[in-house]
């Protein structure tokens, strides 16, 4: 907002015209830079100005109509009423300055805090007649208030520059410190001293109120006073007197005191203007700087600047930031300075490092913007600099500490494992993953008992225990390695404890020993057939009848092994069966009788796959399964089992063949271990993933349908009116109908998406399914000004899906494509059917992903949402959905270009076209 053509100094320049470098300009820069607009209101011609960094702060485009209707717009919906009461309040209260708080709605959504500072300017009557002030967005003030609190340094300096008078006072009112004082006093003399001495006797009794206020809220109290002034006189000051703090009990005051006489006196607003600017240049908490672009050469600093570089306000004036900058980073801003010559950038910014008188050397991130408008000769810029040496120290230093361990862990011949106090496994290093036959993504989230058979779960959980406990130790313990061979390992185990000294989990350095124990094994067989031999060559003349009690003692060890393995196969929860090549049951152990609903000692050589199976784990068995396991000696996979009340129990099924003497196959037996917990658990985190989905969904849908809505309150309101107009009547009650209908089928949707339970495949039409996705995710779209354009080639596509799996793989997918464009691109779905099979395409045109992401991007929990929320399943959980359905999904993705998700599904039956083809949605 241009006021006048008066210099930040108070001088006007001898031509009349804004120099680069006057004032105003300068403070325009700084104001831009330091989120601080001005505006002065006039309620006698009610006119409004409003400074060009108002418009940025509100959002505003520059062209909007200053106004308080236009400034009431941009506040909060919750915080409007009260912004308004509080202006309407200052302006009748007869107040001479006010502050009020407030949030602002950006048009992209994002919520800001803003600070605004009132003054009043009042005719005699004490009518307002005009007012004037700052609006400044606080957001990142309240975000750092409690660093900025404790950094008692950098308090002082700003206290020592502040035009206002700044005290600390005990609870009697005596002053332990006072920045500075007004003319005609001695700082030192008035430390020590009671504010009542300054004060005439209706200010004595004000400001003990005051006091007797603050100290009985525990908050501060705003007033104004008149006190000793300048030369012996009376001013008016604007006070705020605050409480100190200490565990809740108020031990002193702070008091804030603002000479407010001019204003009182009605001073000129262009002098007010510019003596509150020059106060945010000086005391700003970041360096300020105005250099002469084409020398370098500082033409004006601030105290800031002077702290941060060492040198003097006069010494710095007579140097260049080249003289004060690492030689590392000035290629880098003398580079950027060229395109910001050179017209090709508006602005930059970057991190460098300065050089301190001392010779020290500091991290600063730097801010740089012209004074100059696009065409103009450019002389001047300014630099904002802001101190990040501390955050640049910590960075280095984890870095550096997180580089060593990783290297120490990464490096060593030992493996490495870390589990929480449930034993979910938290950290795996490389060596440990290779042992055990796994990437180090396959394991994290795994539970240790699943790398190991039942024997060992038992060992285990003894050990968890005394980890609880407390104790380390080392002891040998068998693994079982993803291809299902045992892993021998010597562990030193350790427990873990939280910062309150709870158990918190356990660490263990694992070492690879199972080829000690293999030789040890064959050292034993070696002794064994050593004292055999021996036997041998002493017993010539016995060998018949020794040869027949070993053949006697063979076959006794034989039945006992029968015998053992027979009690480990009826003992195990796990379904044990064999089967001849036909189907045909010949034996299923005591676990399976059970679950199955047979009796323990029931005939079963009569049944068959079908009477343990549904048809089409039948048909699976004999058409895949055991054609397989005859070609290749075992089979693996997921195969229902029905009891005799028809319930089915998923399994994950391992199948063996048995061989006769002349190697032809004649059993299989099978493994199955029930899997209906695990299947629980898959639906759980589906469910959980679709809620989250309606979480990303949800503030889409309430617009959505606040939308109808308001359009149903205008015209209930207009029908009102109009109750005597049968034609207008009957035409509103139709256009309400009409929004209720759309509001029920938004609130259906959403409630079919989100209802629990667990539904079987079925024939269902996927484009319908498709479109219900796309109404769930548009609203989403439209808030990102996303457009969505469905493509289909047929008018209906059936396939034999469970609808709210495939609802939520396509929500995810489309939800996915919507983040991931920019505002005004277009998500492209297609729908086509070729040889036997439906494909859905998904496509957008946003930032992609590169092929490291796109190779992790099926990863559980991998997310590239570090700060927006994502838990890493959903694409998991896709991928799992589509295979469960005997598709596929196929990716391609390009960063800059652009992502394509592909999914194939077997069809039921042949579709016929569609004469329409294409929908926007």
């Amino acid at each position: 907002m241009v006021v006048g053509s008066q210099a930040l100094d108070g001088e006007p320049s001898r031509s009349g015209k804004q120099t680069p470098h006057s004032g105003e300009q300068l403070l325009k820069e700084a104001e831009r830079n330091a989120k601080l607009g001005s505006w002065r209101l006039d309620l006698v011609e009610n006119t409004h100005q409003w400074s060009d960094e108002l418009f940025r702060i509100f959002d505003l485009p520059s062209t909007t109509t200053p106004s308080f209707e236009a400034f009431l717009e941009c506040v909060h919906p919750e915080d409007r009423e009260h912004t308004r009461a509080s202006f309407a309040q200052a302006i009748t209260s007869g107040v001479t300055r006010d502050e009020v708080e407030y949030r602002t709605v950006r048009r992209n959504g994002d919520v800001r805090h803003i600070l605004t500072v009132s003054t009043f300017v009042r005719s005699d009557s004490g009518r307002a007649v005009s007012m004037y002030g700052t609006a400044q967005d606080i957001t990142e003030w309240r975000m750092t208030e409690r660093a900025l609190r404790q950094s008692e340094a950098h308090l002082s300096s700003i206290l020592d520059t502040a035009t206002d008078i700044v005290a600390s006072l005990d609870l009697e009112g005596t002053i332990l410190y006072i920045n500075h004082v007004v003319a005609g006093l001695d700082r030192d003399q008035v430390i020590g001293t009671s504010a009542f001495d300054y004060l005439p006797p209706d200010g004595q009794v004000i400001f003990r109120d005051a006091m007797e206020q603050v100290r009985s809220t525990c908050a501060p109290y705003q007033y104004e006073i008149e006190g000793a002034g300048p030369k012996g006189q009376m001013a008016w000051y604007s006070c705020r007197l605050g409480p100190v703090l200490r565990d809740d009990q108020v031990v002193g005051l702070t008091l804030l005191t603002s000479d407010i006489s001019k204003q009182r006196k009605g001073e000129a607003a262009l002098r007010e203007s510019e003596q509150f600017f020059r106060s945010v240049f000086e005391q700003a908490a970041v360096s300020v700087a105005l250099i002469e672009t084409k020398t370098g050469r500082f033409v004006r600093v601030n105290n800031k600047c002077a702290e941060f570089s060492g040198h003097t306000v006069e010494e710095l004036q007579e140097m260049t930031f080249m003289d004060i900058s690492h030689p590392d980073e000035l290629p880098e801003n003398l580079e950027n300075l060229r395109r910001l010559h050179a017209g090709e950038i508006r602005e930059f910014s970057m991190e460098k490092r300065l050089v301190h008188s001392d010779g020290t050397v500091n991290w600063y991130y730097l801010t740089v913007s012209p004074t100059w408008d696009p065409g103009d000769e450019p002389r001047y810029h300014i630099a904002i600099v802001q101190d990040i040496s501390a955050r640049k120290r910590a960075e280095l230093q984890i870095l550096a500490s997180e580089r060593k361990y990783r290297q120490l862990i990464e490096t060593t011949q030992e493996g490495v494992w870390v589990i929480d106090a449930e034993g979910t496994t938290t950290f795996v290093n490389e060596r440990l993953a290779e042992m055990l036959g796994y990437s180090t993504g396959e394991m994290l989230g795994h539970s240790i008992f699943d790398f190991m058979d039942d024997v060992a779960n038992a060992d285990a959980q003894r050990n968890l225990e005394r980890r609880r406990q407390g104790i380390k130790e080392q002891h040998d313990f068998r693994l079982r390695c993803k291809d299902g061979t045992a892993l021998w390992t010597s562990m030193s185990t350790n427990p873990l404890l939280d910062e309150d000294g709870k158990h918190s989990g356990a660490l263990a350095m694992v070492t690879d020993i199972t080829a000690r124990k293999r030789m040890e094994s064959e050292l034993k067989d070696s002794r064994d057939q050593l004292e055999v031999r021996v036997k041998e060559r002493t017993s010539e003349l016995s060998a018949t009848n020794q040869r027949l009690q070993d053949e006697i003692a063979a076959r006794k060890r034989i039945d006992e092994e029968r015998g053992r393995l027979s009690s480990i196969i009826e003992a195990t929860p796990d379904f044990v069966g064999f089967a001849d090549l036909q189907g045909r049951v010949r034996y299923v152990n005591q676990s399976a009788r059970r679950a199955l609903g047979y009796a323990d000692d029931a005939p079963i050589d009569h049944l068959h796959l079908r009477d343990f199976h549904p048809e089409s784990a039948v048909k699976l068995l004999l058409e895949k399964a055991f054609p397989a396991t005859i070609r290749d000696g075992s089979w693996r996979g997921e195969v229902p089992w029905l009891s005799r009340d028809g319930r089915e129990i998923p399994t994950a099924m391992v199948l063996q063949a048995h061989y006769t003497s002349k190697g032809d196959v004649d059993l299989l037996s099978t493994i199955a271990h029930d899997i209906s917990d695990l299947r629980g658990a898959q639906q759980a985190l589906q469910r959980a993933e679709r809620l989250a989905s309606i979480g990303t969904l949800a503030a889409g849908i309430a617009h959505e349908i606040n939308n109808p809505l308001g359009a149903m309150l205008l015209t209930t309101e207009y029908a009102l009116r109009k109750l005597d107009d049968r034609e207008i009547l009957e035409d509103s009650l139709k256009n309400i109908l009409s929004h209720v209908e759309r509001c029920a089928r938004i609130v259906r949707s959403v409630l079919q998406f989100s209802r629990d339970g667990y539904s079987k495949k079925s024939r269902h039409d996927l484009l319908e399914i498709l479109r219900r996705a796309l109404d769930l995710t548009r609203p989403q779209a439209q808030q990102a000004g996303i457009q969505v354009q469905l493509s289909e080639a047929v008018d209906k596509c059936f396939a034999n899906i469970n609808p709210l799996e495939m609802e939520q793989v396509f929500v995810n997918l489309l939800a996915n494509a919507v983040q991931s464009s920019k505002r005004g691109s277009q998500v492209l779905v297609k729908l086509n059917t070729a040889d036997g099979r439906v494909r859905v395409v998904i496509e957008d045109h946003g930032a992609g992903m590169s092929r490291e992401i796109l190779a992790r991007m099926f990863d559980p929990f991998f997310t590239t949402r570090l700060h927006g929320g994502g838990t890493g399943l959903g694409l998991s959980i896709v991928h799992g959905i589509v295979r469960d359905h005997g598709g596929s999904i196929d990716v391609w993705s390009e960063p800059n270009q652009g992502t394509r998700v592909t999914i194939s599904l077997p069809m039921t039956q042949q579709i016929q076209p569609n004469a329409q083809s294409s929908h926007r949605r």
